[in-house]
């Protein structure tokens, strides 16, 4: 059925009348800052001349827009009107749509609201989350997001910088270069959108420092609204892993941005998201875990403890703390040539069982590592397996040390040429 232009305004005032009315009774003289008089009123809350005179207004006037007169308005008295009737922002947006004027956009909800968007990232589980700001800062992520994405401390903690710069991210990622594409093309897009913010543009900045190819792909002048976005992703422990991300808007918390990874039904990727998620995975998840101050109480009886350093000593106190603490038959840490460790602890796959030390490995070798500096493993068997050996062997070299921490103490091992 056609309305006509002058039924649909008809319709608009009259519901400005309304909201306004309905408004105005909630607020007590006291609400207001004024002296209730001692007298019985008539109707609850505000009078109408009362409302003009707290916002600045000719009585008058204010009579006619609660009366749903065709007047002018401007956004100054529309938030004169709504601070004294003490509106809501949802509220002060609908006043200004009633009266014919566009909005102002949202503002964050007062609350903040974070409690309840991070219990739905974790609700989330096992499947990877994120939030981020307008900035492409990470304010939160899952677990999920930790061990599948390589989430963690120590990045930059935000997500452009992170998606161009991170080697383990941009190592697992079998998509990167197509999904670049795209996140330049949407960020071009937020730019867009609020070309005078300072905030993108020092973003714009940091990454065009960090990366040649977001130059590269930035000078194309691509852009893309956001949407649904493919990635595959080749996990050290399950293998490839295929999921679709989709941001999404929070109407109370206009700032940030819910990034869901729903898994693809291809590669068994639901059941390998909730083998890492079990007790099972979590053994051996695959993010790297650098740590300054080893616990003391995982410190090992040494039978040769003259024969090692302060930093072998240090990867063999964090092997033991991996086997400890997931309960595992064995567990073990290598040290790349900038000094970073890695930790895992023996991996049960199905019927496949992954041994701690070529785990750790695979770690540092998704994580962009070079070479090994050494590698330590803590088991109840008296020899490193000959795969084992060859897996350090082909990332550190012949000659690389190995600290097999046994019942018996710990034994410095080379290891072999091929």
């Amino acid at each position: 059925m056609y309305v006509t232009e002058d039924a649909l305004k008809s319709r608009r005032l009259s519901e400005l009348r309304e909201f306004l009315m309905s408004r105005r009774a909630r607020v007590s003289p006291a609400e207001a800052g004024l002296p209730d008089g001692g007298a019985r009123r008539r109707t609850p809350g505000l009078r109408r001349e009362e409302v003009a005179v707290l916002a600045g207004v000719g009585a008058s006037w204010y009579q006619w827009l609660e009366q749903g007169r065709d007047i002018s308005v401007s956004p100054q008295v529309l938030d004169s009107v709504a601070r004294v009737l003490r509106l809501s922002n949802v509220e002060r947006r609908h006043l200004y749509v009633l009266a014919g004027l566009n909005p102002p956009a949202p503002e964050p909800a007062a609350d903040h609201g974070c409690e309840g968007i991070r219990r739905l990232i974790d609700a989330w589980m096992p499947f990877p989350a994120h939030i981020m700001d307008r900035y492409y800062n990470c304010v939160m992520y899952n677990d999920a997001a930790g061990w599948v994405l390589g989430m963690r401390p120590e990045n930059t903690q935000n997500c452009l910088v992170d998606f161009f710069t991170d080697p383990l991210y941009r190592a697992r990622s079998q998509s990167w270069e197509r999904n670049a594409r795209m996140v330049v093309a949407q960020f071009r897009a937020a730019c867009a959108d609020r070309p005078d913010d300072e905030g993108l543009q020092e973003v714009l900045a940091e990454v065009a420092a960090a990366s040649p190819e977001f130059t590269e792909l930035w000078a194309r002048r691509d852009i893309l609204d956001a949407g649904v976005v493919r990635k595959e992703l080749d996990h050290p422990l399950v293998g490839l892993l295929c999921v679709e991300s989709t941001a999404l808007r929070v109407p109370a918390r206009p700032d940030l941005t819910i990034v869901l990874h729903t898994p693809l039904d291809e590669a068994n990727t639901v059941g390998k998201l909730e083998w890492l998620a079990s007790p099972k995975g979590g053994a051996g998840r695959c993010t790297p875990w650098r740590d300054e101050s080893p616990d003391p109480s995982y410190a090992l009886s040494m039978t040769d403890s003259s024969a090692l350093d302060p930093e072998d000593r240090k990867i063999v106190t964090l092997a033991r703390s991996a086997r400890a603490r997931n309960g595992v038959p064995e567990g073990a840490a290598v040290r790349d040539e900038t000094g970073r460790t890695y930790v895992a602890g023996t991996v049960a796959l199905d019927s496949l069982s992954l041994s701690a030390l070529r785990t750790a490995v695979a770690m540092a070798v998704a994580s962009g590592a070079k070479s090994l500096e050494a590698a330590a493993v803590v088991t109840e068997a008296e020899s490193v397996p000959a795969e084992d050996l060859a897996a350090v062997r082909d990332l550190g070299g012949a000659g690389t040390p190995v600290l097999l921490a046994s019942p018996e103490g710990v034994v410095r091992l080379t290891v072999p040429a091929g």
